[in-house]
């Protein structure tokens, strides 16, 4: 009976956990459509995340490719009230985890095995449990989704763990639509526009073949072009002293 009573209740926490993804996913996804901007999505997962586990602590640190360091956009800490600025990724978890590509709950005795083995260092506020993953798009890892306690009585687990595992995907690919969103406004905003509003896109021509230009007369060519007035007949003759009735032409003498 206690056998069949666990499995019940296996399936049901199992049912429970599955369904807080669902709706973490579904959150998210209307967040990136919602939001106003960065600061607003990364406000919005913090709340989201906050629904699936204690999260009163969380940062989310995103690697710049053009200089190899981290930015913290977001970063909320009960002890370290102001986010650190851009740093190289350096030896710390963060830096840690951006490397390995792997989730990884640091607990007071997995942290200092990683400093005994020279993997990390203490850097910043000591944290009692530290549970970070990495945030994947594709195959590049963008950054770094954390949570960590500072209390004893607020510990995480490897449930924690596959929670935000399961959502970091969700997160890297909203951060990812809403920053390629804004870079694409940007543009739009830097390009020139024509006189109705719109940006005006750039003349370029079509591979192989040169921009179209206007005809060109060479000097002294009288041949004709579209643009060119016709010629009138002079409705009198010619002039007196033998000038043609064609404008600029000699009108051909008859022949006797």
């Amino acid at each position: 009976m206690r056998t069949d009573e666990s499995a019940i209740s296996e399936g049901t926490d199992r049912y429970r956990r599955q369904r807080r993804i669902q709706e973490a996913t579904y959150a998210i996804a209307q967040a990136v459509t919602s939001s106003e901007g960065l600061d607003d999505l990364f406000a919005r997962i913090h709340r989201i995340v906050a629904g699936l586990m204690e999260a009163r602590n969380l940062y989310i640190a995103l690697l710049d490719e053009a200089t190899g360091s981290l930015t913290f956009p977001y970063f909320r800490d009960e002890i370290d009230a102001e986010p650190p600025g851009p740093v190289p990724v350096g030896r710390g978890l963060t830096g840690y985890v951006l490397r390995k590509g792997e989730p990884l709950l640091a607990s007071p005795e997995v942290f200092d095995d990683l400093v005994a083995r020279g993997e990390v260092e203490s850097i910043g506020a000591a944290s009692i449990d530290w549970l970070g993953v990495p945030l994947r798009a594709g195959d590049r890892t963008i950054g770094v989704l954390a949570v960590q306690s500072y209390v004893g009585n607020l510990r995480y687990g490897a449930e924690d763990q596959a929670l935000l595992g399961f959502v970091s995907s969700q997160v890297a690919l909203a951060i990812e639509r809403r920053r390629g969103e804004e870079a694409l406004r940007q543009s739009e905003t830097a390009a020139p526009r024509a006189p109705g509003g719109a940006a005006r896109p750039p003349l370029r021509p079509r591979p192989g073949r040169p921009l179209p230009r206007g005809p060109r007369r060479e000097a002294g060519d009288s041949r004709r072009t579209a643009r060119d007035p016709p010629r009138q007949r002079d409705p009198h003759g010619p002039a007196p002293g033998g000038g043609g009735g064609l404008d600029g032409c000699d009108r051909p003498l008859p022949r006797g």
